[in-house]
């Protein structure tokens, strides 16, 4: 399977990677430090205005506490698989031990089981390539030995109920177990006490010389302090939360959350735009809501998504002829009541009665309560998402809310009526994910539906929700549909009337690829750049100068259980002989299809640095050390593809095939940037507005349409003092990939959207403007990550090539002005801007 992560999902773990390699280095250079996680919080945190807030587990040691916020939809369980790795190998420096990966309901639970058992899906490779294919996922009851946590990784997956109560004697993970092996012999009263010194939280009970420690799952986490994951942290309350993980000494502690606490220290926060922009969520949502007539409404809206489901049942048949994509929509209804009947309350078997009456075959509707899951009979030949399953129609009542998912869903009928905002998030949610993280060619497919049998607040509500879990960017995205039309709470917006004539005379070229007759299209970076790469011409020496095989065994003693030392024996340093299968090139190739999409390319590449490394350091070196000569690879490859496009690029621009230029649309008219005259905001969204509170008065359109979607804090002050600013006649926000949005194709996949557009005034003419600034702007964190680094260099050449251009020939209206492509890190913004503006 390939998988390739989203940008926002590069970034975050990008975040991610620096923060934990500053509490490496500050452990590194300052030894006698307790507080590198913060120390190393002020150093790389994205959000710097807020405060760390420390965390010490019951041993008083000082440890790495962050939250990820991720909305519904944003891939949480890629992120913290990946987070796993990154821990793993920066901070812990190691590729086995224990993980302890907390879940907060029985649905999360089995699905999070479920995706990380699954061989080939990429949460389990992403762990495979983190332990060097040595990975065991475990439940509380499964047998774990020492032998198993020191030569896997052992993610062990615990409901959140079986440390979270107060009273620890009816809990099995207190209970005593099978652990003698992790503890002193049981007579070694001395042994015991020497370990208790170390480990004072330790479970005991009373022997006939002194306390024994208790063989239990709960003392054998505390012993390998693990690191831990909570997901759906904000399910717990607080002060559980934070004195049950303390109890459990870990080594770095990760939290999940849509809504997290004030407490979560949130590293990285991801929006709703950022979902949208990477077509992980189906938009619009479009809403229909039936008329209520006593009981006939329930047969209305089943009717309604009757016909949606057949609609787009036909869709996923033209998106199969397009893409080779198998997708089979499924509506989910969800009911009032199941198991006993009562009168007035719609039940599940109402609902499976009208869709049988109605032609829906038996097979094809299944029924998920808490006392009848008919799904788990789907799971067991292949589940939702597999070919053979004839699933159509899911009827539930509340079992499906977070943790569940199926991108498969399209339609949700509700025949109850949610009682909060949050069930109806919840509902919709199950809806939202799109299949494969990708657009597809069938616009209908794009797009998920709710239809209510009942006239309620259900837009409002959802509304309100979304907002309050980070996603107010997609508000705009909820459409709700009364007798026919759409009523989607919009309101628009033209250019402002000061600016439409200059507005028209705004434009900025692109890189385009000759077609031979004058004309030029957009480059595209797999039809023109990837598809020209010569992997021949691939230089492997970096890879080879910075590998060095590490010394296993040492390694494994390093890094194994760290108990203590009695006399001459070590309690829980047992290890078993090496287990690591002989790396195959096949496997090798695999792990590279994501870089290299054509598989004998791949091979060849993986056949001949694996002949090279055996006969460097043998086989037995490379065996062992898998992990880490694997996940070089990758990165020296990742650099080296980089490095092959460029070329291609600049070959292009050399020949004259490819060129910095304004096209013409298939119509032959100038296509000139410029964005849509109109533009439509939710009326609920907050206005942007001046420090004084005052509306922005340079904005390219009317300043009421000047909302705050997609802007993070510091792009919302950079706003101000530009509008604020003597010399900009007007601005412009442009926000990345929506259809009128400037971006520019350079020689790396994702495009590059500049966040601003500015425009300076003319000294002769009040009326238009002399220069054209495009500007990139950067949180300070991110300023020197290669990302950043690679938008500096192609708006470096934007720089260059514009230099070059007659704009006269372009267009006479923008005879005597320039145009000029800016980074700006946040922390150097003010003077950068001040500096340029003053050219």
């Amino acid at each position: 399977m390939n998988f390739e992560p989203k940008e926002y999902q590069v970034i975050t773990l990008d975040i991610v990677e620096k923060y934990l390699s500053a509490v490496r280095e500050v452990r590194d250079t300052m030894p006698d430090s307790r507080s590198a996680s913060e120390e190393a919080w002020r150093r790389t945190a994205q959000r710097k205005h807020i405060s760390y807030i420390r965390f010490e587990n019951a041993l008083h040691e000082d440890i790495p506490f962050f939250c990820l916020r991720v909305p519904t939809g944003g891939g949480k369980t890629f992120l913290a698989v990946k987070t796993i790795d990154l821990v793993q190998n920066i901070l812990l420096r190691r590729q086995t031990g224990l993980v302890v990966w907390f879940v907060p309901s029985d649905q999360i639970y089995t699905q999070t089981l479920k995706n990380l058992r699954t061989k080939d899906h990429e949460y389990r490779l992403a762990l495979e390539r983190a332990s060097g294919k040595r990975t065991l996922i475990v439940e509380k009851d499964d047998p774990i030995s020492r032998s198993d946590i020191a030569g896997n990784l052992v993610v062990l997956v615990l409901k959140v109920q079986a440390v979270a109560r107060k009273t620890e004697s009816e809990l099995r993970i207190h209970r005593t177990g099978s652990f003698a092996e992790f503890l002193p012999a049981e007579d070694d009263y001395p042994a015991h006490e020497r370990l208790l010194s170390e480990f004072p939280n330790l479970e005991t009970q009373s022997g006939m010389w002194g306390n024994l420690i208790v063989p239990s799952l709960a003392n054998v986490i505390r012993l390998c302090k693990p690191p831990i994951v909570f997901d759906e942290s904000h399910r717990a309350r607080s002060g559980l939360r934070r004195e049950m993980l303390e109890g459990l000494n870990p080594s770095c502690m990760i939290e999940l959350s849509a809504t997290p606490e004030k407490s979560s220290n949130c590293l990285v926060t991801i929006g709703g735009l950022d979902l949208k922009k990477a077509h992980m969520i189906k938009l619009p949502i479009n809403i229909r809501q039936v008329q209520e007539d006593g009981h006939s409404d329930m047969f209305e809206a089943l009717r309604l998504g009757m016909k949606r489901l057949a609609e787009l049942t036909d869709a996923a048949k033209e998106h199969e002829g397009y893409t080779r994509e198998y997708i089979r929509p499924i509506c989910l209804i969800s009911v009032e009541r199941s198991g006993e009947k009562k009168a007035g309350l719609i039940h599940a078997d109402d609902a499976k009665s009208w869709l049988m009456a109605n032609g829906v075959l038996e097979e094809e509707i299944k029924i998920k309560t808490s006392a009848n899951d008919e799904l788990k009979e789907v799971d067991e030949v292949g589940g939702l998402m597999s070919e053979r399953s004839p699933v159509r129609y899911i009827i539930t009542v509340r079992a499906l809310q977070e943790g569940w998912d199926c991108s498969f869903a399209y339609v949700l009928v509700l025949l109850n009526n949610p009682k909060t905002e949050t069930g109806i998030t919840q509902l919709v949610g199950r809806v939202m994910r799109q299949p494969f993280g990708r657009r597809s060619p069938i616009e209908a497919l794009n797009e998920c539906y709710v239809i209510s049998r009942k006239r309620n607040k259900l837009y409002e509500q959802l509304v309100k929700e979304l907002q309050k879990e980070g996603l107010e960017e997609i508000v705009g995205d909820v459409k709700q549909y009364e007798d026919g039309k759409v009523n989607s709470r919009l309101q628009k917006y033209g250019w402002q009337s000061k600016y439409k004539e200059a507005g028209k005379h705004l434009f900025l070229p692109v890189f385009a690829v000759s077609n031979g007759d004058g004309s030029f299209r957009r480059l595209d970076y797999e039809q023109d750049l990837a598809c020209r790469i010569n992997w021949d011409e691939a230089n492997l020496e970096l890879f080879f100068e910075t590998y060095h095989p590490s010394n296993r065994e040492s390694k494994d003693t390093e890094y194994s259980i760290d108990l203590t030392e009695v006399g001459t024996e070590v309690y829980g340093r047992k290890f078993l002989e090496n287990t690591a299968h002989e790396p195959e090139p096949l496997h090798v190739a695999k792990d590279l299809m994501d870089l290299i999409p054509n598989p004998w390319v791949a091979y060849g590449i993986a056949e001949r640095v694996l002949e090279r490394l055996k006969k460097l350091y043998g086989m037995e070196a490379i065996k062992s050390d898998l992990y880490a000569w694997s996940s070089l690879l990758r990165t020296s490859l990742t650099l080296e593809k980089d490095s092959l496009a460029k070329s291609v690029f600049h070959s292009m621009i050399q020949s004259g095939e490819l060129k910095f230029v304004v096209i013409t649309d298939e119509w032959g008219e100038r296509s000139e940037w410029k964005p849509a005259e109109i533009k439509q905001v939710p009326s609920e969204m907050a206005i942007l507005k001046g420090d004084d509170g005052q509306l922005l008065e340079l904005t390219l359109f009317d300043p009421l349409a000047e909302d705050a979607a997609g802007y993070n804090g510091s792009e919302k002050e950079f706003a101000r003092v530009v509008d604020d600013h003597k010399k900009i006649f007007m601005w412009y926000r442009n926000i990345e990939r929506e259809r009128d949005s400037y971006s520019i194709q350079g020689w790396a996949k994702h495009k590059v959207y500049p966040d601003f557009i500015l425009a300076s005034k003319h000294p002769e003419n009040p009326e238009s403007f002399q220069r054209v600034y495009v500007i990139e702007t950067k949180g300070g964190q991110l300023a020197g990550n290669p990302r950043s680094t690679y938008v500096q260099a192609v708006l470096s050449l934007c720089n260059t090539k514009s230099r070059e251009m007659s704009w006269e020939e372009l267009n006479l209206a923008f005879e005597q002005r320039h145009v000029k492509y800016e980074f700006m890190p946040f922390d150097k913004w003010e003077n950068s801007l001040a500096a340029l503006l003053s050219e």
